[in-house]
């Protein structure tokens, strides 16, 4: 019985990591979609003034790795803990 419940347990927190990851992953796809929504604006306006590089957090989306040979298409996040590589690509 000890056996079952441990196994159990260490089931649910597999589960749980697995959809945080998830989570992670879709939420990075969506501040993605509205970052290069906001990419012919951002560029209409770098032409008329001179472009400051800003600081890019932990965890934000910075790339979209696209691979149609094997169907991947994924979302690079900044940072390399554990929460951006659980996420996918960092």
């Amino acid at each position: 019985m000890t056996f079952f419940s441990a196994g159990a347990f260490v089931l649910s927190l597999a589960s749980t990591r697995y959809a945080q990851g998830a989570i992670a992953a879709d939420n990075a796809r969506q501040a993605w979609d509205e970052k290069s929504a906001q990419a012919a604006l951002a560029a209409a306006r770098a032409v008329a003034r001179s472009h400051r590089p800003t600081a890019i957090v932990d965890g934000a989306p910075v790339a979209r790795l696209v691979i149609p040979k094997i169907d991947l298409d994924e979302i690079v996040l900044e940072g390399v803990d554990a929460e951006a590589l659980n996420a996918g690509p960092a």
